[in-house]
């Protein structure tokens, strides 16, 4: 009687064991895995390719205001506007050679030295600079000369521009004898700011459109 109750009591235990794995078994399959408690690392980003550098930039700036560079003082009193075109042209080839064989090739290029210009300007009038009269035609394009020969030498040409001229009270003479100019009337009362840097908004405007026109042709 013992031992087939021994056996009844094994023969039990061992399809209750059954049953339960079974179970676990079926729970298994039927159910979500258990969640880790560990936050997983983010997955790992693909670096992109930067991009190859350019050429180091070797600049210099070509001063035009007071023509401290460029154009030559003497050209300005030439005996006829053909010997001044000249003049000009010869040595601003001149410089740009020497800055070639110097490994420069970026030139900042001053074409707003003050309230005028070295291109023709739609809102400016031409500087004095290239002249000695502000509005006179000076018999072609300076900028379109520097950008023409630059290029030939494989120079890149930026246009720097004097924004806001800081100037005294009582401006020079020859600016308050300006000759008209069609976009004259679109200038604000001063195109110039004060010691302390101060500029006023309808000033900030102008001289952004003359830099946006530039830009844009």
């Amino acid at each position: 009687m013992i031992i087939r109750s021994r056996r009844f009591f094994i023969a039990t235990l061992a399809a209750s064991a059954a049953a339960v794995a079974t179970a676990f078994i079926l729970a298994s399959c039927s159910s979500q895995p258990p969640r880790s408690l560990v936050t997983p690392l983010p997955p790992a980003v693909k670096q992109t390719a930067l991009p190859k550098t350019h050429e180091p930039v070797r600049g210099v700036w070509l001063t035009t205001v007071s023509r401290l560079d460029w154009p030559p003082v003497g050209s300005i009193i030439a005996s006829s506007p053909e010997s001044r075109i000249s003049q000009q042209k010869v040595a601003l080839i001149a410089k740009l050679d020497n800055l070639q064989r110097l490994g420069i090739n970026t030139v900042f290029f001053q074409v707003k030295p003050d309230g005028t210009a070295l291109w023709s300007s739609k809102i400016l009038p031409w500087s004095d600079m290239l002249t000695g009269a502000i509005g006179e035609d000076p018999g072609y394009d300076p900028l379109q000369f520097m950008l023409d020969e630059a290029h030939k030498r494989g120079m890149r040409v930026h246009a720097w521009f004097n924004p806001l001229p800081r100037v005294g009270e009582h401006p020079p003479e020859n600016r308050r004898r300006a000759q008209p100019h069609a976009g004259r009337k679109a200038r604000p009362a001063s195109l110039s700011c004060t010691a302390t840097g101060s500029v006023p908004p309808a000033t900030a405007l102008f001289s952004t459109r003359v830099f946006q026109r530039l830009a844009t042709g």
